[in-house]
């Protein structure tokens, strides 16, 4: 990344949060960066009103932060018309249930993750909007059987069905896409982001797939190259669209084209 480039990003995270107040969060966390360190800031995004969210130090928090709050990969590239629900399959700590709530302020949310320490600031951060979003501890899965995860693996995101041989597995409840949207009353038009690390491939390799009915968008990471073409297909036989995020290595912008939103073809 050319320094140009570098100084453009860093304004526009700046240009994020609210002033004076986060003068002092920042200091916090660009010293335990520099020097290690532990504990919780807030932070409080302009685009969202100025909300404060909770951003621990040491941790991908922040990363998490600038990427939801100044990149979003995670917005579909047009506001998607009579959104009811807006299901976050991969919630990390929230910022992106948050922020898409306040883009769709009709709809309500579930938020679902499967790490313990991400889903406790997940369920606080999604204590300000009253009750709008559940907040659900689970990995989404093929099934409902539970599943295991490298809780050592939190550098490179933590994905379920790979704690094999990893000293540090821990098992979690499952919950399939169609399972979630069912237990949040799904409407007939959902927005789904979708970012579980790999899991994606075994999801969408299901023979049930029939939760994609009452879904108008999807914006899905494909975190594996030889994953694309057969997602994609999947997707397209359901009546999607599907394109590349710009900018984003692993986002895609599934729109269904059905004007409806409803039924696949």
């Amino acid at each position: 990344m050319t320094a140009r480039r570098r100084v453009r990003r860093l304004g526009q995270f700046l240009g994020e949060l609210s002033w004076p107040r986060d003068a002092w969060p920042l200091l916090r966390l660009a010293w335990s960066r520099a020097f290690g360190g532990s504990g919780e800031v807030r932070l409080h995004p302009r685009s969202i009103g100025g909300r404060g969210v909770a951003v621990r130090l040491g941790t991908t928090d922040l990363v998490t932060f600038y990427e939801c709050f100044v990149r979003r990969y995670h917005r579909p590239s047009r506001v998607i018309p009579g959104v009811a629900l807006v299901a976050d399959m991969g919630a990390n700590v929230g910022y992106t249930m948050i922020d898409l709530l306040g883009v769709y302020p009709s709809a309500r949310g579930v938020a679902i993750e499967m790490d313990g320490a991400n889903f406790d600031v997940l369920a606080r951060n999604l204590e300000a909007l009253g009750g709008r979003a559940e907040a659900v501890h689970a990995a989404v899965w093929t099934d409902c059987g539970g599943v295991e995860y490298d809780a050592g693996s939190a550098e490179n995101a933590y994905a379920a069905g790979t704690a094999t041989g990893s000293q540090r597995a821990v098992r979690v409840a499952s919950i399939t896409p169609g399972d979630a949207l069912r237990a949040a009353h799904g409407a007939p038009r959902c927005l789904v982001k979708m970012d579980i690390e790999g899991a994606e491939a075994a999801v969408f390799a299901c023979q049930d797939l029939g939760w994609l009915d009452s879904v108008a968008a999807i914006m899905l990471e494909i975190h594996e190259d030889d994953d694309v073409a057969p997602i994609t297909a999947v997707l397209e036989r359901a009546g999607f669209t599907v394109a590349a995020v710009e900018g984003s290595p692993y986002g895609y912008e599934c729109v269904r084209t059905a004007p409806d939103g409803g039924g696949r073809p």
